[in-house]
């Protein structure tokens, strides 16, 4: 037998349905698990309930219909089980051992699952997290207490950075050549544009660029923005994309291709993740560190969030983008790789669908990341829905398995809520506000977001920035959990992060502390 997947711990393999006359859904993945070649299986009742592939004393016959396990009546009887019920079939030392299945919900402080396991039944224990009008004063009291341990003005006092001189602002700590400062911020970008109103020829180079000025106080009528602007709104747009921008022309040019080898039947996939690409991306924004859709998503969201930050979300190509945002597909460079032709709706939400949307991202932060509790009955390795167990802890009478929650937030869903944060636009506003719940689902327990190969592809500081952004109830939650973490992270220095991107991590801190005035006017900010 296969060892367990997390050390001595048994895993459940597959959780699947009992049928009328004891039938039981026997999957590939179980059979794999015993080794077994046959169609004869053996079924014994003792302390556990369980089958081999080989016969062991006291054990019965089994049936395998190609589909099935045909279960005696005594292995029903034991386990107290009948048709519509759910069993698992666990790792144990000499077989499968089959188990009932019962999901509880329980209310906590956070969202977390567990099974409460004996020798006959599993308890599949969702902790959901709390209602978000009773959860903010709950945290609101538990961080009350807490305070930075270093001033952060000294931090930014001598520092020539934008981020510094933002940050000088935002303290009420102007320094004496801060003017001086300013005028050289502004100067030294628009020396590097270009003839043609591009920053280096470059989509996502000219989006921060044209960001920063305008965080500078630059406004869409000045004429290097104007250029910037124009350059940008006359970069090619997919037929199959309508109003999105790629990360450079060529890429255009390549979707174009491979649109056109798919409708000659020859397959293909414009989607790419390159390193090359990826640095370019990555250049966007200094608190970006794994972009993973670098062609289309990521810089169609630098570029429309430098756009709106412009005030420009009436142009029509930025309406022609927004309206192809908030189609209610799925944010992912995955399904917009090859165009809107294989979507089954070319039409924006109804009402209904955006509430529904709304109510379905809410229970996602409920449930942790799940999209409800029955999502536990595909906890298992046949499933993958979860990594399965990852800790345990024995009592009397059972044994307790933590269960790791959902940790998948999904970057490019996270860099286009990024984007629309300053949408006016309210259908647009309400869709990417519903996001914001589901991210907040996944927030782990000390405050941090999990860490994973395809994750937001920012820094932590970044992935708070984000929430900062937004004043919403979802944003408020994730930022007043991420506080002891925020206060534990800080350097001797009074700064956040590390590096030469130190400014901007410190800065993104910053604005989570400000935003969280209105709710903790006592929390120390110097």
């Amino acid at each position: 037998m296969p060892s367990p997947a997390h050390g001595d711990l048994p895993q459940v393999i597959a959780i699947a349905s009992l049928y009328g006359e004891g039938k039981l859904s026997f999957v590939k993945r179980v059979r794999q698990e015993l080794a077994a070649d046959g169609e004869t299986f053996y079924v014994h009742v003792g302390d556990e309930v369980m089958v081999t592939a080989q016969p062991m004393k006291g054990a019965l016959p089994a049936e395998f219909t190609g589909r099935y396990l045909l279960l005696p009546e005594a292995a029903c009887a034991a386990l107290g089980a009948e048709a519509g019920d759910s069993v698992a079939l666990v790792q144990c030392e000499r077989g499968v051992a089959l188990k009932g299945v019962t999901i509880e919900e329980r209310p906590g402080g956070h969202a977390a699952a567990l099974d409460v396991e004996t020798s006959r039944h599993i308890a599949r224990i969702v902790q959901t997290n709390p209602d978000p009008d009773t959860v903010l004063p709950y945290l609101r009291e538990k961080v009350r207490d807490l305070a930075l341990r270093y001033e952060i003005t000294p931090y930014f006092r001598n520092r020539k950075t934008l981020a510094a001189w933002q940050a000088r602002q935002i303290l009420q700590a102007r320094g004496a050549g801060d003017d001086r400062l300013h005028e050289a911020l502004i100067g030294e970008r628009l020396a590097q544009q270009e003839e043609d109103g591009s920053w280096t020829g470059d989509v996502v180079c000219t989006a921060r660029q044209m960001r920063e000025l305008a965080a500078l106080g630059l406004t869409v009528d000045k004429a290097a923005i104007q250029r910037g602007v124009e350059w940008l709104i006359a970069r090619p747009e997919s037929d199959a994309n309508p109003g999105m921008w790629f990360g450079s022309d060529e890429l255009v040019a390549a979707q174009a291709q491979v649109l056109a080898q798919r409708e000659a039947g020859h397959g293909g996939r414009f989607r790419e993740i390159r390193t090359s690409e990826q640095r370019r991306v990555m250049g966007g924004d200094d608190l970006i560190c794994a972009p993973c859709g670098p062609r289309l998503m990521w810089p169609n969201a630098l570029v429309l969030r430098s756009l709106l930050r412009l005030d420009l979300e009436g142009n029509e190509r930025v309406q022609r983008a927004l309206q192809t945002m908030t189609l209610g597909h799925d944010w992912c460079e995955c399904g917009y790789q090859h165009g809107l032709a294989d979507w089954r709706r070319s039409e924006p939400l109804s009402d209904e669908e955006l509430e529904a949307f709304e109510s379905a991202c809410l229970r996602q932060f409920r449930y942790g990341g799940m999209a409800s509790s029955d999502a536990l009955l595909e906890a298992d390795l046949a499933h993958r829905s979860h990594q399965l167990r990852i800790g345990r802890h024995t009592t009397p009478h059972a044994t307790e398995y933590s269960l790791h929650m959902p940790d998948h937030i999904q970057g490019c869903e996270f860099i286009t809520t990024y984007a629309l944060s300053e949408v006016q636009d309210e259908r647009a506003r309400r869709y990417a506000c519903a996001h914001l719940w589901r991210f907040a689902g996944i927030q782990c327990a000390d405050g941090t977001f999990p860490h994973e190969r395809h994750g937001t592809g920012f820094t932590p500081t970044g992935i708070l920035g984000l929430f900062a952004r937004y004043d919403h109830p979802a944003a408020t939650i994730v930022l007043m959990r991420a506080l002891p973490w925020i206060v534990a992270s800080q350097n001797p220095d009074g700064s956040w992060g590390e590096g030469e991107h130190a400014d901007a991590a410190t800065l993104a801190v910053l604005r989570v502390l400000r935003s969280l005035e209105p709710y903790l006017p006592e929390l120390l900010i110097r």
